[in-house]
């Protein structure tokens, strides 16, 4: 039984309360917010960076290339070739004339995958996991467009998976962030989780796409990551670049410190009480985060062997600047 915790009052005061009919921006999302995040895009870039500590540098050659021409072969000279093509520095080293052989990038695709699963519909800080997978994913769509490349996607719940074709228009992009927001504000406290991996199945659909030179853009908090998921995702980075986010929670980690705390998953309720604590209440806890500790070395293990970025995210309110320091870049407000 996975456990999923959430406490009314566990998020901080905001500083000014939700008008009557407003949605609580720290356990929802809203349209405009997501829209008016097309001007928070300065200081990251998916774009290739000189910068030799950016988190796309020092692996394999990269997928996420830049405008202009991409470094094909190195040759000898032939007939017709132009002079200024020529690698002077090879020509002298072998004594014969070498050319170097660009070709025109072509234009690519980024695909940007939302989780908006019950098990997001957590937080003890500042905002919801679910809150910040929108957010975050609301910021790479406008990046992407910016960078005059086709956006698209799939956001997928526990009940759907709404799939994007990539476009470069600022109508598809609004189009998406509509579906993140129709599943953001589909969660309520109290849903039981599904008994089915919707993670595999949320992936395979992504396989099904049959993709190839794309960037890809994983958000989630990654419950449910088993051997299958571990599959797919080295399937789906043989032929495309792929950038991992892990959405997680301090609660998730560490439970030992709490009190007065209720744990529900959907069906039944436990109420955790540090002085009434009985003996099966020490195993939950260790069991609850004996499995996210388990969860988070899989993931680590996957990324060790494999040329893929992963972001670590937090819910403490500043996804924003997190997701951009990850590229070692300043965020500016």
């Amino acid at each position: 039984m996975n456990w999923k915790t959430f406490v009314s009052n566990s998020l901080p005061t905001p500083k000014s309360a939700p008008q009557q009919g407003e949605l609580d921006a720290r356990v929802y999302v809203n349209k405009a917010s997501l829209i008016a995040l097309k001007n928070s895009t300065k200081g990251f870039s998916f774009l290739p960076s000189n910068s030799r500590t950016t988190i796309l540098s020092g692996r394999h050659y990269s997928k996420i290339r830049g405008r202009g021409l991409n470094f094909e072969e190195l040759r000898h000279y032939q007939e017709g070739d132009e002079v200024k093509s020529i690698d002077w520095n090879v020509t002298l080293r072998t004594g014969k004339p070498h050319v170097r052989v660009f070709s025109e990038e072509k234009e690519r695709q980024v695909l940007v995958c939302v989780d908006q699963r019950q098990s997001m519909f957590f937080g003890s800080q500042e905002v919801m996991k679910s809150v910040v997978a929108a957010q975050v994913a609301a910021l790479c769509i406008w990046r992407v467009l910016q960078d005059g490349d086709r956006i698209g996607g799939m956001v997928f719940s526990e009940h759907s998976r709404e799939v994007f074709k990539a476009r470069r228009d600022a109508r598809s992009a609004i189009n998406f962030i509509d579906k993140i927001c129709d599943a953001n504000h589909a969660l309520k406290s109290g849903q039981a989780t599904s008994e089915d991996n919707t993670l595999v199945a949320a992936l395979e659909e992504m396989t099904r796409l049959k993709l190839h030179n794309s960037t890809l853009i994983l958000i989630s908090d990654w419950l449910g990551f088993d051997q299958k998921t571990e599959q797919l995702i080295r399937y789906l980075q043989r032929k495309n670049e792929l950038i991992l986010v892990h959405i997680s929670d301090p609660l998730e980690r560490d439970l030992q410190d709490i009190d007065n705390l209720v744990a529900s998953d959907g069906e039944y309720q436990l109420h955790i009480k540090k002085q009434s604590m009985s003996h099966s209440h020490k195993a939950f806890i260790h069991a609850f985060s004996q499995e996210h500790q388990e969860m988070k070395e899989q993931l680590a293990q996957t990324i060790r062997t494999q040329t893929t970025p992963v972001i670590n995210l937090a819910t403490s309110g500043d996804e924003i600047a997190q997701f951009k320091s990850a590229f070692n870049l300043r965020a500016k407000s």
